[in-house]
């Protein structure tokens, strides 16, 4: 108060200087896709053989050359999803204590989380599956064209007995 009068000032939103943070966020975010895209497609990848194996056995079965892969197709789906729902879950119940502790600490003070929405949310997901099933499908057709050399080796399902 200065000779009677009340002096009001707009204080700076502290959370406005998170520009650069965001924009580090959003890097992380991106590299830690390509990381697990890569993670999805090494995996597929080193399993083609017991893909291979499996889809000896499904056509062997009577299932055609179409079945066959959308089997393989479904199967890394469902895997993905599992994943991605339960890693979005995780995600969703640890970031904002982690964020709001980091503001915290460097003096922002609680509460400076935002939770996405749940169109974004659901979007990121969607991009998940379909990425995650595009891979499976570039590798299903892959292995049904794959040649014999990559087939895991068979063994005999009883060795002989020796006759005396």
């Amino acid at each position: 108060m200065s000779g009677g009068r009340l002096q009001v000032q707009r204080a700076a939103n502290p959370a406005d200087a998170l520009g650069v943070v965001r924009g580090v966020i959003v890097i992380a975010i991106i590299a830690l896709a390509i990381i697990g895209l890569a993670n999805l497609l090494t995996a597929t990848a080193v399993g083609l053989g017991d893909h291979l194996h499996e889809a000896e056995v499904l056509a062997a079965i009577g299932l055609t050359p179409r079945q066959v892969m959308a089997t393989l197709v479904v199967n890394t789906t469902i895997l993905t999803a599992f994943g991605a729902l339960l890693g979005t879950a995780g995600g969703l119940a640890v970031a904002p204590l982690l964020v709001n502790a980091e503001g915290q600490a460097s003096g922002l003070g609680w509460g400076i989380a935002v939770m996405p929405s749940v169109g974004v949310i659901a979007a990121m997901l969607a991009i998940t599956l379909t990425v995650a099933t595009a891979a499976a499908l570039l590798l299903a057709r892959r292995s049904a064209r794959a040649p014999e050399s990559l087939a895991p080796p068979r063994r005999p399902l009883a060795t002989p007995r020796p006759t005396a």
